[in-house]
């Protein structure tokens, strides 16, 4: 498989140590629970949680994405989810494979 034949990228959080490779793809939309993706580019505030130090953005916020919301059947067909999995981070999400 080469990095032209992936289609569907599913980020599980947005720790950069776990999306890191995702730049070898970096035309392809990305998929974040919102939750994630709004966390991932808060305006963070004194008094206020802040992420780990090694979350600065590795990616511009112009980069393609699709927000999902809870879990997401990525065929329509139940083969691949997207399952919310919140806790790591607030929109964590894992993908489950039958």
């Amino acid at each position: 498989m080469k990095p032209a034949d992936i289609k569907f990228i599913g980020i599980s959080h947005t720790h950069p140590r776990s999306h890191r490779q995702r730049r070898n793809v970096s035309d392809r939309a990305d998929s974040y629970q919102k939750a994630e993706y709004d966390f991932y580019f808060a305006p963070w505030k004194e008094g206020i949680l802040k992420p780990p130090s090694d979350t600065r953005p590795t990616f511009l916020k112009d980069h393609p994405v699709k927000l999902v919301q809870e879990d997401l059947d990525v065929f329509g067909d139940g083969s691949v989810m997207l399952v919310l999995t919140a806790g790591h981070t607030p929109g964590h999400h894992r993908a489950s494979c039958i």
